[in-house]
This record gives structure tokens, C-alpha cells and sequence, in this order.
């Protein structure tokens, strides 16, 4: 009798699980439908909201593991407002949805259970896109870090995701996963683009090399790896601008010496308050003046580096 009950519960539960994701996919419907009146709209989001994320997240995941419309590899349409986006050819549901997703993921009272529901999905991410969405959802959860590590060490993983995935480990834990990630970006391609019909390139050696170096990050020694790593980057953006003939500005490498001068504590930068920065040609002068010190700092000092594996953290 008792298991006939528990069975009876049992069914009722699923049941009233089926009929509220059912009326969380008719709201969904009402909301991606552009002739759906503002009034009406308004009140679809504010009933959809208020659906628990056990209901709701897989019903958006669903339409947000499609992807970015129109066989795009980047978001070419900038978001902004919901209600007024929604009506937006081509880029309306992808807004709606996201910004939906982002309320859901955006509530604190809820994280624990909105983490839960984003492991489970976990396991039938549907594509890479949704993948990726799922990461970012669970990137700064330490309940997700044994299966953030799986992916970056998958090597059946696109390069992209394991980027992404090496990110969270750092910002979890740097010192456990450090040595690996620098590992990795060693391997990466300096640029790596992504299928889609309006393909662009990513340069992901350089989101991991910033990161490694970032300023935010406590390091308790400077890692002769890193510092690798920037240089050569620096070197092939400089060399990338010589391509382009002509005069190319210098910000590109300027950037990678302002990370290295802060990872370093050197001093590649100017004093900015130099008349010779004045004007209206300053700003270009002084990215000049700083990437051309920090090469010439890393002309008297690459062997040194070079050669390092061990101590100043490698």
C-alpha cells in the first residue's frame, strides 16, 4: 500500500513536471513570436521569470544551444533590450532567449539550484555553442571543476572550448592548474578560426597568455614560460603589422608590453607626461616608446629566460 502511494506521489510529481515545462515552452513560443503585442509580451516575461530554473533553463536551452542565427560565428547584432530587440529580423529569438538565460543565471537566491540544473544539462550539451554557454554558466562553480578539467584535457574537444575551459580553471584554482594551461598555450595556433559562414579570427594564445599574466592574479613568482609566451606574441603582432605596409599603428604591441611590464614590475613605460606625448600624435609616440623598450629589455634578457625551467617559477 505504502509503495502504491509513494508510486501514485511519484506520477503526480512527473506529471505536474511535464505541465509546467509544457507551459514554460507555450510562454516561450508567445515571447519569440514577433505579433505578440507589447502588453502581452511584457506579461509573458514576467510569468516566464517566474518559473523556477528546474522548469525553465532547459526549455531556453534548448533554443540557445542552436547557436548564432544566420550561420555567424560571432553575435553581429548587439543586444540590448529585450522588448525592442525581439522585433529585429534575423536576431530577435537569439536576443530574447539570451537575455532570458542571462535573468535565470543572474539571480543569487537561486545559484544552487541553477547550478544543478546546468550540470545536469551538462551531459547533453546538443553543440559546441551549447557547450560553451554551459561553461560560461559554470565557470566560477567549484562543484563543477572536476568536469571543467575533463573537457580542457579532452583532446577531442575543439581548441576553443579547451581555452575557455583552461580560463575557469585558472580563475578557480591557478596553482593546481597553472602549469598545465601554460602547457597548452604553448600548443595553441596564435589564430584560430571558427567554421561559419561569416568566419573571424580568434586569437586565442593571447586570451590565455592574458590571463596567465593578469594583474588581478596573485602570483607568488614570475613564470619564465609567460613571459615566453608575451614575447612572442609581441614579436608576431610586430611582424604582422610589417605585412601591412605602410605606417600601422603600434597599439597592438604596445598592449602585450603593458602586460608584461605589469607582470614584471619593470618600467617599459614612459613618463606619459613628457611633452614629446602631447598632441595629437602622443598617444601613437608612446605606444612606440614602450613596446620599443620592452623589446629592448627582451633583447638583453631572452637567453635568460630561455633557458629557465626551473625557479622564478619554471
Amino acid at each position: 500500500m505504502i509503495a502504491c502511494i509513494w508510486i501514485s506521489i511519484n506520477a503526480f510529481a512527473q506529471d505536474a513536471s511535464t505541465r509546467a515545462s509544457r507551459d514554460a515552452s507555450d510562454l516561450l513560443t508567445e515571447l519569440l513570436l514577433p505579433q505578440t503585442s507589447d502588453n502581452q509580451w511584457s506579461a509573458a516575461e514576467e510569468s516566464f521569470e517566474s518559473l523556477p530554473p528546474t522548469v525553465a533553463l532547459p526549455v531556453l536551452f534548448r533554443e540557445i544551444a542552436k547557436g548564432i542565427p544566420g550561420g555567424y560565428s560571432y553575435a553581429a547584432y548587439d543586444c540590448f533590450s529585450a522588448l525592442h530587440d525581439r522585433k529585429v529580423d534575423g536576431w530577435g529569438q537569439f536576443c530574447v532567449v539570451n537575455s532570458l538565460w542571462c535573468e535565470q543565471l543572474a539571480c543569487t537566491q537561486r545559484h544552487k539550484e541553477v547550478s544543478r540544473v546546468l550540470l545536469e544539462l551538462w551531459a547533453k550539451p546538443i553543440s559546441e555553442y551549447g557547450q560553451s554557454v554551459l561553461l560560461e554558466g559554470l565557470c566560477g562553480d567549484p562543484t563543477a571543476k572536476s568536469k571543467i578539467a575533463i573537457l580542457f584535457r579532452d583532446r577531442a574537444a575543439s581548441v576553443r572550448l579547451r581555452t575557455q575551459a583552461a580560463i575557469c580553471l585558472l580563475r578557480q584554482d591557478e596553482p593546481m592548474y597553472h602549469s598545465e594551461v601554460v602547457d597548452f598555450a604553448e600548443k595553441v595556433p596564435i589564430s584560430f578560426t571558427p567554421p561559419g559562414l561569416y568566419p573571424y579570427p580568434v586569437q586565442l594564445k593571447r586570451v590565455l597568455f592574458d590571463e596567465l599574466a593578469s594583474p588581478t592574479r596573485s602570483k607568488s613568482s614570475v613564470d619564465a614560460a609567460v613571459v615566453r609566451l608575451g614575447f612572442g606574441l609581441m614579436l608576431d603582432e610586430a611582424e604582422q603589422a610589417k605585412r601591412y605596409g605602410g605606417k600601422v599603428s603600434d597599439y597592438g604591441p604596445f598592449l602585450y608590453a603593458e602586460r608584461l611590464n605589469a607582470y614584471l614590475s619593470t618600467a617599459f613605460e614612459p613618463d606619459r607626461k613628457q611633452p614629446v606625448y602631447a598632441g595629437s600624435d602622443g598617444n601613437e609616440r608612446f605606444w612606440n616608446d614602450t613596446a620599443m623598450n620592452a623589446l629592448f629589455w627582451w633583447s638583453s634578457h631572452k637567453e635568460e629566460y630561455r633557458q629557465r625551467t626551473a625557479g622564478l617559477g619554471r
